[in-house]
């Protein structure tokens, strides 16, 4: 059995936890960890790997401190206890993989079919291949557990779970405001994505759905189909001119940055809805 929280609300809890978020950004990144970084995080130098695995790991990956000891002092439960469990969720785990591939795949091909896109097979870097595959991987495990894992988990404890979910998107969309060609469509896709990453997440408490398509959907927009992802270009096996307005392909932002993303996220967040509600309809 575990110990009661140390503080009974969700909520504070997360606005705890964000303050030691903001705290640590002004303590140690702003002063310290900043002046490591490039001053333009979107230029073609600050975007090659290894050099942006580390960017992410200032910029980001300090949050999981956070995460560490609210879990251990505040919550007064393991990271395992945030949705780590794999026997009985592999299916959900691959679900978000099929999907990742689904949305991906199908946007291509749409703007492949209305002459927006156009795509040459190239010969990629093994090397820069390996380090984008662990990139995509350290970002999906991270920000699945800070966003989902922790701050929907808790905010589920004190508000509907439809709220929760939509106040966590919020929050993950607003954490990718510094990246390179964000803009408004951008954030209202980020948004969605917060919503489909997350949907899974309300019925099941568990991370793999969200790992797995958060892993699939990155990695194959960029080292597979050559999107910049988040605003940031990688080494990928196919090169792409996107010929469209920027609304429709995501230009320098990426497929993420795109209507035709955004329509095909809220399809598979609405899909994967109904598929949990019926299931749980199925089990009374």
């Amino acid at each position: 059995m575990y110990k009661k929280p140390l503080i009974g609300s969700g909520l504070l809890r997360v606005l705890i936890f964000i303050f030691f978020v903001v705290t640590i950004a002004v303590l140690l990144y702003i002063p310290v960890f900043k002046r490591f970084l490039p001053s333009d995080p979107g230029s073609p130098e600050a975007q090659k790997f290894p050099q942006v695995i580390l960017y992410y790991l200032i910029t980001n990956g300090f949050m999981l401190l956070p995460v560490i000891v609210c879990c251990k002092w505040i919550d007064r439960r393991p990271l395992s206890y945030l949705g780590f469990k794999w026997e009985g969720f592999e299916g959900d785990a691959w679900g978000g993989m099929f999907s990742a591939i689904h949305i991906t795949t199908t946007g291509t091909l749409l703007l492949i079919l209305t002459g927006s896109l156009t795509l040459t097979v190239v010969i990629p870097d093994p090397l820069q291949l390996l380090y984008a595959a662990v990139f995509f991987a350290l970002v999906s495990v991270l920000e699945e557990v800070i966003f989902r894992g922790y701050i929907l988990r808790n905010l589920m404890q004190s508000m509907p779970p439809a709220v929760a979910l939509m106040l966590s998107a919020f929050l993950f969309a607003l954490v990718h405001l510094t990246n390179p060609g964000i803009g408004i469509l951008p954030l209202v896709t980020l948004f969605a994505a917060g919503l489909m990453l997350g949907i899974n997440y309300i019925y099941t408490q568990n991370l793999w759905f969200g790992i797995f398509l958060h892993f699939g959907w990155t990695f194959l927009q960029g080292p597979i189909l050559g999107y910049p992802v988040n605003g940031i270009s990688v080494n990928s096996i196919i090169q792409q001119s996107a010929s469209g307005p920027s609304f429709i392909t995501g230009g320098s932002f990426g497929f993420e940055g795109s209507a035709v993303g955004l329509v095909l996220i809220l399809a598979v967040t609405f899909w994967v809805s109904h598929m949990y509600k019926v299931r749980l309809t199925k089990a009374k």
